[in-house]
């Protein structure tokens, strides 16, 4: 009978504290515990420790300046173990640690009353299938969420201009991150394979733009920073995307499919993507005016593929760069006005197709293969009036091909915007052909080496 009333004191821990600068302190040792704090007020700070598994640590906290401590890693670590901190208000610290085991849950909501400011959360999980979900509402909340294990699902939401963190390691791990409003920034780290990121960020206001950041990355040629899947979506002005992968064989699809994807709807976004490692698959789709699209390859890296689509707009830049990489597939299209594109495939990368098409007035296109660059496909088609497209290749068995329709479209500026001038190639064996259909068109072409080839074609 000693042992049932112990038992029972120990299974239910709960505190009311309803005073300024109270603590309190919870300590369970056992299974199927359950500690209840409740704090209202300013300045209170509580503290649960449970060694054991099926325990759960439920923590209300109401005012300012609360700090919740919740620790559920002490002995060995916890199975099936549940942190429930729910704080309302503003500049609460909320820390949750749970050790090796599995099927843990933590839940963290921070201002779901109202919105609120200051808030931070801190989490650490260890072990396999645990859970994480957090709720941040208002202005300058702070989330760091760090994991290591496998088939552990990440979830947050913020809302208001807030900084998230979230580091996994492992396989088989989700991270989901919502972060709505502006001057947000959201950084997910993932080391392992079969891995997938989700970063979407929303600014209703314009000129004030958020920064997403996914890296995936493990020891490339050696299995990890495999089969990783990656989704940044950003809708509003001026944000900035980032993708580093390394490793092989992530992401794999075509564009619109949004695995390794950079999406960006307004003006004036930035997304870069950065790729170390052999048959990835990259995509970035952007509408809107004014953007930037990056993407860099390097490090012998071979068999990428990768796509720009920069539609519904004018006055965008995109750019590719290869660098000692073969049999990569690179495909660009913008559709406008006043777009530049700018490829450079440099040191020893053969066997790359490059395929780039600008629809609409006054584009730009320009390209750059050196280093022996050899046994590469360029294809240029542009459509429209205006539009110019030059490049300088050196290197063996290119063969480039540029297809122009409309009016004034020219291959080669006579001195005009970054003139190489025209089609100029240094190397042997190495095919041109140009196609220009409509009035007023100029094309220049100018070989070095023996066995080139260059067929030019005018029509009205």
């Amino acid at each position: 009978m000693k042992k049932l009333i112990i038992l029972v004191a120990v299974v239910f821990a709960g505190s009311m504290l309803y005073a300024q600068s109270n603590t309190s302190t919870t300590t369970q040792t056992g299974d199927e515990n359950e500690a209840t704090v409740t704090q209202l007020g300013l300045l209170n700070d509580s503290e649960v420790d449970q060694e054991g598994d099926y325990n759960e640590a439920l923590i209300d906290q109401t005012g300012e300046e609360h700090y919740s401590m919740v620790d559920q890693t002490v002995g060995s670590g916890s199975n099936n173990a549940t942190a429930d901190v729910d704080q309302v208000g503003k500049s609460h610290e909320s820390r949750i640690k749970q050790g090796w085991g599995w099927h843990n849950t933590v839940l963290v909501d921070q201002a779901s009353a109202s919105i609120e400011t200051g808030n931070k959360s801190a989490i650490t999980q260890n072990g396999t299938s645990n859970f994480a979900d957090i709720y941040q509402h208002g202005d300058e909340n702070v989330l760091h969420n760090s994991k290591h294990g496998s088939y552990d699902p990440d979830y947050a939401f913020q809302r208001g201009a807030a900084t998230l963190y979230v580091t996994q390691q492992g396989y088989y791990n989700d991270a989901g991150v919502y972060q709505d409003y502006s001057h947000q920034y959201g950084d997910i780290y993932q080391y392992g394979y079969r891995n997938y990121a989700d970063l979407t960020q929303k600014s209703p206001v314009t000129r004030l733009g958020n920064t997403a950041s996914i890296s995936q990355t493990g020891y490339h040629g050696l299995g990890y920073g495999k089969d990783n899947w990656t989704e940044i979506y950003q809708i509003g002005d001026y944000n900035d995307g980032v993708v580093d992968i390394k490793g092989d064989e992530n992401g794999f699809g075509t564009v619109g499919d949004l695995w390794t994807d950079v999406y960006q709807e307004g003006d004036g976004n930035s997304a870069d993507i950065l790729i170390e490692g052999d048959k990835n698959d990259a995509d970035i789709f952007q509408t809107g005016d004014s953007h930037d699209a990056d993407v860099d390859i390097f490090n012998i890296s071979d068999e990428n593929t990768v796509d720009i689509v920069q539609e519904a707009g004018s006055g965008s830049k995109a750019s590719y760069r290869i660098g000692a990489g073969d049999r990569n597939d690179l495909d660009l299209l913008q559709h406008g006005s006043g777009h530049i594109s700018h490829v450079q495939v440099l040191g020893n990368s053969d066997d790359n197709m490059v395929d780039i098409e600008q629809r609409g007035h006054d584009n730009r296109g320009f390209w750059l293969m050196n280093g022996d660059a050899d046994f590469n496909d360029l294809m240029v088609v542009e459509k429209g009036s205006g539009n110019r497209a030059t490049g300088h290749i050196v290197g063996d068995y290119n063969d480039v091909d540029v297809s122009q329709q409309g009016t004034s479209n020219w291959v080669g500026t006579g001195a005009g915007w970054n003139a190489k001038d025209g089609v100029v190639i240094s190397g042997d064996y190495n095919t041109t052909s140009i196609s220009q259909q409509g009035p007023a068109h100029m094309s220049t072409v100018m070989q070095t080496g023996d066995f080139n080839t260059a067929t030019i074609t005018q029509t009205p």
